[in-house]
């Protein structure tokens, strides 16, 4: 096989890779914003419940 091939073949991949990871990052980030928001109510809620 030619090795012109495998580096191609290597670094499209690594271009795909990065644009899918780069596409999901808002997503990630807005998915963390809710878990720690959900979290926080949580927490808040317990704190109640115990004071209360």
């Amino acid at each position: 096989m030619d090795w012109t091939l495998i580096i191609f073949v290597l670094i499209a991949g690594a271009g795909l890779w990065w644009a899918a990871f780069y596409a999901t990052k808002r997503m990630r980030i807005e998915k963390n914003r809710e878990r720690e928001e959900a979290a926080r109510k949580a927490r808040e809620a317990a704190a109640a419940g115990k004071e209360g």
